[in-house]
């Protein structure tokens, strides 16, 4: 098929014209065509492997392995091979399928009939060798006597078994040839020798290697040796030679190329081209054998003895010398060795690489990389130079790219400066084309002592006549910088519009490498602009009525950059800032996160960075990681004060509280009482089951004694009734009104007559709007957790309350992302973190790949600034009376038709999920999916009925092993608690226990009277065992009467286990509490606690809590958990 129109506008003009000159010179040989596909081989730089395969369609796949190609797509070499082959009439194409058809059958009808020729040969030349055996065998029985019995092998028959075949073929190959002459001999003739010929004329006409030829020597009648003779030792006589030396270097030689191609492999080849490499090894071994001559004229009898030069290497050196004052300068070279001297014109044989034949030795020599240099002095370059050209003749000697040790007469002494080099790197953006990504291509050049040198630049060192100065470059060390910018990704590329080759960096990596190596002390000029690196910073700090304004300036060597456009740059998200000059300065790693919380918190008024009153706290702690700061008498005043503050003392509670508070109790509400004080709202976040509701009930009954007025606590709803119980039992006096329901009074106007307003968060987000010109005494907000996300309608509805003072309660401040304690504080203390995009904005980079130092010091530096608004106890610390908490994982195995189930719905997931999400994608847009799947895998984890109802009314083999430890912990007279956040397990449970007459009670999210079912668990002796939701029960219960709980599936966030287990492990228990978790082996169940285990650094950083696992989940994590 010819060449099409479509194949042919896929070149350019040029490409043709430049493929058909290849044509015209004969470049391109076809070496294998058939139908579909032709390989050919051009000449161009080097010799290129071309393809062309035919697709059915009328496609054709061009390719090349030419740099071009490779880079751009098609090329010259390419449309040189598709007019050769289209002139040969052997372009690819798809024949239809008869063609194919017919194709394969004449290669099976060809191999068919080639089988039976072949066996048919083979039994005729049996039959000709049985016939002639027998012949013979005839002759010898009548013309001889008879011989004893012989062994001789059986009649051969044919046989079609493929092995048997197999194995008669080889026998011919294995039997020893029955010619006498052609059998080698093993053993190394006798009275002979091998010397070794290092044949000098032949090396200089062929200076691509040293060239040894081997010879062999007699022993004459007089026992010395005869002239050298022909090398004919076959291979195995060469490694049988008496000498182990001999051995050695057939061993060597035989990997060395001989002189005309490869020997066979019964003989040995005379002629050897001993590489470069070699010579330390081979030529040495011969040298040192004793036996080893060199070849100085073309008749092969000159030969004179070489041995071996142990000695340290001579080295190359340049003299340049003069007769007199007026005679010519001249230009010599010499070799020196510890004060010896040899002229360049003694040696017999000098080669690139370092080989010197000299004075019966060959030896070593240092040319410092200017071989070059060695004929031409042997040859026209020694000859006279005039005296007025003698600073020229220094010019270009130092413009050679190498140049060894000089010496010069005193009126052409220079002075010579060495130094290590300043690197110096140059980026500039190529934009993307169609066929190559945008990339950053980078300029390198070299500061020595204020003079640029290009890298690229080739002499070894830089003449300077005026200043009479010779700058030499460190080589060594622009190696180095060069292998530092390729560790960076700094690649060479070839570019065909300038030819030739430059450094180019991927342009996601172009500025990253900027930064690190102006932090390393480069000096980079990033697109045209320098980038200088962060000095000192200077802070200023002046009180207005009750705000504090902070000024800072920043020095880039002796240019300035304001406050107000370093934080520009910083809420942008920028590594660099514009400067006066123009030119940018880098906001360095250790600058972001020494300021990054402090431009987060304050607000930025007319150009200063604004602070209220009462962010004193924060602010004096985000000024002790700067430098000093220069402040005024109001701010150093109000510091003062804070930090000679006595401290919080414990506060007892009033005479009309029942009850008796323990006295870590008495310092929460000492606290309590002091964030009233200084006007702040704080969060109470004791462990749980410590008596956060009980501390709060006695600050509200203060409260009441001091008409301070009503109080609000918005709880969820499974809390209501626990507070209206708690409330009556310790603060009976207080008027509460329980704010909920569809029958609830609408307003505010009533409000008034209470001392104490309950209500959901549900209730709140409906009536908000109601209450917003109604002010509360004290808005409090309890498992605050339920607002840990700032633009849900909750948190914003709580953000709207209007109340003098302001607390939260919770035993997890922080329970998935660093950014629910803006969301937390904001309500407590609003403004006290900035605002939230600005910390959101700084969250998300800390939480960002990269920065771990950062992000460490951070959460440290915050930690200090919100722990006064924070009290966190845990029962270790302050109730060490508590009777211990026993945790221990039971494991499940599953059975055959669990297992089959679960890892069909895992592969299931594995291959719909991992195989669509690319590697650097994350989940993305397939979080929802990926949910789906965990919640399939847990789910099928605990019982097959989960995932399959026709399957409920089977049982599981969790579900056994619970209803045999619920058992016993029930014959032993103990109560239990079992949770589950699947309601749908929780009902099979129910119905196992009701099967097997077990007494229970149950509480899920439409239980309605749940006080009813949790005082009959407490106090009913025949009612052992609590089924409970693990969101519907897992807060605010007080279920003391269990001693063993169980969680029958783990949940991502641990806090939230916790919580559970701490329904029973509270204040009022007295035995201990054994929490037990059901995982079922080699499922999603044991990565989640894996995964759990990796994740306990966030809240641990700030407050100490646990992360959530879902938050951050990435593909590592997600191969994890459906492996």
């Amino acid at each position: 098929m010819p060449i099409s129109r479509k194949v042919a506008s896929l070149f350019t003009p040029a490409l043709r014209a430049a493929g058909e000159g290849y044509v015209r010179e004969g470049r391109v040989t076809l070496v294998h065509r058939d139908p579909s596909y032709l390989t050919a081989a051009v000449e161009g730089t080097q010799t290129y492997k071309v393809e062309l395969r035919a697709f059915p369609g009328d496609r054709l796949d061009l390719r090349c392995s030419c740099p071009y190609a490779q880079e751009y797509g098609n090329c010259k070499h390419l449309w040189a091979v598709l007019v050769v082959a289209d002139r040969a009439g052997a372009l690819p194409h798809t024949p239809d399928e008869s063609y194919h058809a017919e194709a394969r059958a004449a290669r099976e009808a060809e191999r068919e009939a080639e089988r039976k020729r072949r066996e048919e040969r083979e039994a005729a030349e049996r039959e000709a060798r049985e016939r002639e055996a027998a012949a013979r065998a005839l002759e010898a029985v009548e013309h001889a006597p008879l011989p004893p019995p012989v062994a001789r092998p059986a009649e051969v028959r044919s046989d079609p078994r493929p092995w048997v075949q197999r194995l008669r073929a080889l026998a011919p190959a294995m039997a020893p040839s029955p010619e006498p002459q052609r059998r080698e001999s093993a053993g190394f003739p006798e009275g002979r020798r091998i010397i070794y010929v290092v044949d000098v004329p032949h090396t200089h006409e062929r200076p691509d290697g040293v060239w040894v030829e081997l010879a062999m020597q007699t022993t004459q009648k007089d026992g010395a040796w005869g002239p050298p003779r022909q090398f004919r030792l076959t291979r195995g006589q060469w490694f049988a030679a008496p000498d182990p030396v001999d051995r050695d270097i057939a061993q060597l030689l035989l990997g060395a190329q001989p002189e005309f191609g490869a020997p066979p492999q019964s003989s040995s080849t005379r002629r050897y081209l001993l590489a470069t490499a070699a010579l330390d090894t081979t030529l040495r071994r011969m040298c040192e054998s004793g036996r080893c001559f060199v070849r100085t004229g073309r008749r092969h009898g000159e030969l004179e003895p070489l041995g071996w030069d142990g000695g340290p290497p001579w080295e190359l050196r340049l003299a340049v010398t003069s007769a007199g004052d007026t005679a010519p300068y001249r230009l010599e070279g010499r070799l020196e060795r510890e004060g010896d001297v040899m002229s360049l014109d003694e040696p017999l044989l000098m080669m690139r690489g370092g080989l010197l034949l000299a004075r019966g030795r060959a030896g070593r020599f240092i040319d410092h990389g200017a071989f070059d240099l060695v004929p031409a002095l042997r040859g026209d370059l020694a000859a006279e130079i005039p005296r007025s050209e003698g600073m020229d003749l220094l010019a270009e000697l130092h413009a050679l790219p190498h140049l060894p040790p000089l010496e010069v007469p005193p009126e052409l002494q220079l002075d010579t400066v060495e130094a290590v080099p300043l690197p110096r790197l140059s980026l500039r953006l190529v934009p993307q084309t169609a066929w190559t990504p945008a990339k950053y291509e980078a300029t390198l050049t070299l500061d020595y002592g204020g003079t640029i040198i290009a890298a690229e630049m080739e002499s070894a060192a830089v003449f300077q006549e005026g200043e009479r100065r010779i700058v030499r470059r460190n080589r060594g060390a622009e190696e180095r910088l060069a292998h530092r910018l390729e560790k960076l990704g700094f690649r060479w590329e070839f570019d065909y519009a300038t030819s030739r080759h430059v450094r180019r960096i991927a342009e996601g990596k172009g500025e990253d490498a900027a930064l690190v190596l102006t932090d390393e002390g480069w000096w980079v000029e990033f697109e045209g602009r320098a980038l200088r690196m962060p000095g000192d910073l200077s802070v200023e700090v002046r009180s207005g009525i009750d705000w504090f304004d902070l000024d800072a300036t920043l020095d880039f060597g002796g240019v300035k950059a304001d406050l107000p456009t370093l934080l520009a740059a910083l809420r942008r998200g920028q590594r660099t800032v514009k400067l006066s000059d123009d030119s940018l300065g880098l906001l360095s790693s250790e600058w972001l996160e020494r300021t990054g919380l402090l431009a987060a918190t304050g607000t930025m008024v007319d150009g200063h960075l604004r602070f209220s009153a009462r962010q004193l706290g924060i602010l004096d702690v985000l000024l002790s990681a700067l430098p000093p700061a220069d402040t005024d008498a109001v701010f150093e005043r109000a510091r003062s004060q804070l930090l000679h503050f006595e401290g919080i003392k414990p506060a007892r509670a009033p005479r009309s509280f029942r009850g008796t508070l323990r006295p870590y109790q008495e310092e929460g509400l000492g606290w309590l009482h002091f964030l009233r004080q200084f006007g702040f709202g704080g969060c109470l976040a004791d462990d749980m089951g410590l008596g956060k509701t009980v501390q709060v009930l006695a600050l509200l009954e203060s409260r009441r004694v001091e008409k301070a007025g009503t109080s609000l606590v918005v709880v969820p709803r499974s809390l209501v009734f626990n507070w209206e119980q708690e409330a009556a039992r310790f603060t009976p006096k207080l008027k509460v009104l329980v704010h909920g329901g569809p029958e609830r009074q609408r307003g505010a106007e009533h409000l008034e007559d209470y001392d104490l307003v309950l209500t959901t968060y549900g209730t709140l987000r409906r009536d908000v709007a109601e209450w917003r010109d109604f002010e509360f005494d004290y808005a409090v907000l309890d498992e605050a957790q339920a607002i840990k996300n700032a633009r849900t309608e909750s948190a914003k509805a709580a953000r709207l309350l209007r109340a003098r003072h302001r607390l939260a309660m919770t035993g997890t401040p922080i329970e998935n992302r660093l950014a629910e304690l803006w969301s937390l504080l904001e309500f407590l203390n609003p403004g006290l973190l900035g605002r939230m995009s600005v910390f959101g904005a700084l969250v998300q980079r800390l939480d960002a790949p990269g920065h771990g130092e950062e992000r460490e010091e951070s959460r440290a530096l915050l930690s200090r600034a919100v722990r006064p608004y924070i009290l966190r106890r845990t029962k270790a610390q302050v109730a060490p009376e508590l009777p211990e908490r026993l945790e221990q994982t039971l494991v499940v195995e599953l059975t055959a038709e669990e297992r089959a189930l679960y890892d069909e719905l895992r592969d299931h997931y594995r291959r719909s999920l991992l195989g669509r999400m690319a590697d650097d994608e994350g989940i993305g847009k397939h979080r929802m999916h990926v949910l789906e799947a965990l919640l399939r895998l847990r789910q099928a984890a605990c019982h097959p009925g989960l995932v399959d109802p026709a399957r409920r009314n089977i049982s599981s083999s969790k579900i056994d092993m619970l209803l045999t430890r619920v058992g016993e912990a029930i014959a032993e007279d103990h109560k239990v608690l079992v949770f589950s956040q699947f309601t749908s397990l929780l009902s099979i449970v129910k119905a196992q226990m009701d099967a097997s007459g077990m007494t229970y009670e149950y509480l899920d999210g439409d239980t309605k009277d749940r006080q009813r079912v949790v005082e009959r668990f407490q106090s009913d002796p025949a009612c052992k065992v609590f089924l409970v939701s693990l969101k519907a029960g897992g807060l605010g219960l007080n279920l003391t009467a269990a001693e063993y709980v169980y969680l029958l599936d783990p949940w991502w966030n641990p806090a939230v286990e916790a919580q559970a287990i701490d329904r029973a492990h509270r204040i009022g228990q007295t035995r201990r509490v054994f929490a037990q978790r059901l995982i079922a082996r080699d499922t999603v169940e044991e990565k989640v606690l894996a995964l759990q285990e990796s994740k306990r650094d966030l809240a641990d950083a700030i407050i100490r809590a646990d992360n959530s696992v879902v938050a951050n989940l990435g593909k590592e994590e997600l191969e994890l958990l459906l492996s």
